[in-house]
């Protein structure tokens, strides 16, 4: 009974106290690993909100940002009062958990952080030293001790500047500290639960644990970092989707946010097209697609005839109500990988795939007849209206050359009476 104690103490002394203490050291380093990457995480994912935050007041609100008034100071971003926009900040808020703050100088004018009360924490100060290092520098600057409102946050300023250059303002991202530490610790549960595995399997398991949550660490940081290049067509890796823990939670708020950047980057918020951007995008993938073989492309550029005169007589609401018309009109009459954007005012430019200038042309011709057979009410008024078009072929060019090509054969359809569709083999010397 003795010697089976003996040796009871001897495996503890040679296995398992050993495991226990490699188990830590492993620990600590999966541990420290971790906390390093979810805090240039979190560090990239202010960085982002951020971002899209003050893209997004652009966006909505053009124009620089100014105060006026002496004993209250009113925020204006061009002609927009901003101090009572809370719904842009409190809406990234709820889906993305950052509290959002946005300072004229170092004043919060609006912001998602409130006190014990909960009460915004409106015109308090930010503290000199993030002052002096983003006013005075003009660099976006990450911290992770800031005390606000006597709370410990992770937070990311970036600097607001005017078209002048002049840097009138920040706005401030931040995320609790105990929240941060709670999801780090969240994320290390997994590595602790193996960890005891590891120990009992003598750290076979624990070590194919750690390996692969490296391996889907750098697989989310990277895809971060394509996001935050600005790459927003790049994809979250499936494996991290499956998860379901913090990690797929991360990439599946960092999914959306791209998602939401992309829709500012690249579509028309009155018609739901894609955007001139967005559209040179395209005509290069079907460039691209198309260059090395037989399958034809076609691009069009369209025009409402008499726009400006419906704007002016009817209204600018109505002239939107136009444009929603034929926007849906084009897009439901495009066929296959085609695409339809607008490219500027009244302008529409279409792209046909696989599709030569004369079957281009008899798709145009179909969508041209449901237009002008399309009355839009709107306002009690009922409107109708044409559209031109010139029609060119795409392998025969640069994408400047094609566009400039449609263009001048629409001057002409517009020249030679409107309301028809013409192409290269139109045009009357």
């Amino acid at each position: 009974m003795k010697k089976r104690t003996s040796l009871q103490k001897n495996i503890i002394l040679v296995t398992i106290v050993p495991m226990i203490v490699l188990g830590s050291i492993l620990f600590a380093i999966t541990y420290s690993h971790i906390k390093k990457t979810m805090k240039e995480q979190f560090k990239t994912e202010l960085s982002d909100v951020a971002i899209a935050t003050s893209a997004m007041l652009d966006f909505t609100f053009p124009g620089d940002y100014k105060t006026f008034g002496t004993d209250s100071f009113i925020l204006m971003k061009g002609e927009v009062p901003l101090n009572d926009r809370f719904e842009f900040i409190d809406e990234v808020k709820e889906e993305s958990s950052i509290e959002i703050s946005v300072l004229y100088d170092n004043v919060r004018f609006l912001t998602t952080i409130r006190n014990e009360k909960g009460d915004r924490i409106l015109g308090t100060f930010c503290n000199d030293i993030i002052k002096e290092d983003v006013l005075g520098t003009g660099n976006s600057q990450f911290y992770d001790n800031v005390i606000i409102s006597g709370e410990d946050y992770f937070c990311y300023y970036q600097p607001l500047k005017n078209s002048d250059g002049r840097i009138v303002g920040m706005i401030g991202v931040a995320k609790a500290s105990s929240t941060v530490k709670s999801e780090s610790l969240q994320a290390v549960v997994p590595v602790i639960v193996f960890g005891t595995i590891i120990i009992i399997l003598i750290g076979v398991i624990m070590f194919a644990y750690a390996e692969r949550l490296t391996k889907d660490l750098l697989k989310l940081n990277k895809y971060v970092g394509e996001v935050a290049k600005g790459n927003l067509q790049t994809n979250l890796d499936n494996s991290l989707t499956k998860r379901g823990d913090e990690l797929s939670q991360m990439g599946s708020s960092i999914m959306i946010m791209q998602r939401e950047l992309r829709k500012l980057i690249e579509q028309d918020p009155l018609t739901g097209l894609n955007n001139r951007r967005s559209a040179a995008k395209h005509m290069q993938r079907l460039i691209k697609e198309l260059d090395n073989s037989n399958e034809p492309f076609t691009m069009a550029l369209g025009d409402i005839d008499f726009f400006k005169k419906v704007n002016d007589t009817y209204g600018h609401d109505a002239g939107d109500e136009v444009l929603k018309m034929v926007a849906s009109t084009l897009k439901e009459g495009v066929p296959g990988k085609g695409f339809v954007s607008r490219w500027g005012g009244e302008e529409f430019l279409i792209g046909f795939s696989g599709m030569d200038v004369e079957k281009a042309k008899d798709c145009l011709e179909n969508i041209l007849n449901v237009i002008r057979n399309t009355t839009v009410h709107t306002g009690g008024m009922d409107i109708n209206v044409t559209m031109s078009f010139g029609v060119a072929p795409g392998k025969v060019a640069t994408q400047d050359e094609i566009v400039k090509s449609a263009d001048d054969l629409l001057y002409y359809a517009k020249e030679h009476g409107r309301n028809r569709i013409c192409d290269a083999s139109d045009v009357k010397e």
